[in-house]
């Protein structure tokens, strides 16, 4: 919300906007000066604002990890009746392979199915905002979109391989 009021202030009404942050700025107000004179005293300590493709690939990132997480989530779900039940699905494939996959259709289970289902659906999103996320990179390159884009989903200080295997369904990571 805030990125929208920002933008519109400063590139359509062509303002200059400062935005910082409301308890730092609170805590100077009271403890130094007047809340008129704080911006032309230097008292406001200005947050840093990425641009809109930024914004846009940070955006992309929050979304393909909704989308991961709701994944899991179904895959444990899958987990929980498979324990449930007691079943015993053969240890030499690895989970939610095709292999694998086949073996919990097998169990006619309509849970299990409407899950499996439902990860298909999730996987071809997956791909498909990976597919997105890698065209804007290209792009728009920026050779610090990697360290920024990876702070926004509390990744920290990341490198460009590492940050080439989020988006990479053989080298899936934190699922």
């Amino acid at each position: 919300m805030w990125y929208n009021i920002y933008s519109y202030l400063s590139e359509e009404k062509h303002l200059n906007v400062v935005l910082s942050n409301p308890v730092k700025t609170r805590a100077i107000a009271s403890a130094k000066i007047k809340t008129d004179n704080l911006l032309r005293g230097g008292y406001i300590v200005e947050c840093y604002v990425p641009d809109r493709r930024i914004m846009d690939l940070r955006e992309l990132v929050r979304h393909r990890t909704a989308l991961v997480r709701m994944r899991t989530k179904l895959k444990n779900k899958i987990h929980s009746i498979i324990l449930m039940k007691g079943i015993q699905i053969s240890s030499k494939h690895c989970s939610f392979t095709h292999l694998y996959n086949e073996e919990l259709k097998e169990l006619n289970d309509y849970r299990i199915n409407g899950y499996l289902h439902l990860i298909e659906s999730l996987d071809s999103e997956i791909k498909g905002v990976s597919k997105l996320f890698y065209i804007n990179v290209d792009q728009y390159y920026y050779p610090h979109a990697y360290h920024e884009v990876g702070l926004e989903v509390g990744l920290g200080r990341i490198s460009p391989p590492f940050f080439h295997t989020l988006f990479h369904e053989e080298h899936p990571v934190g699922e």
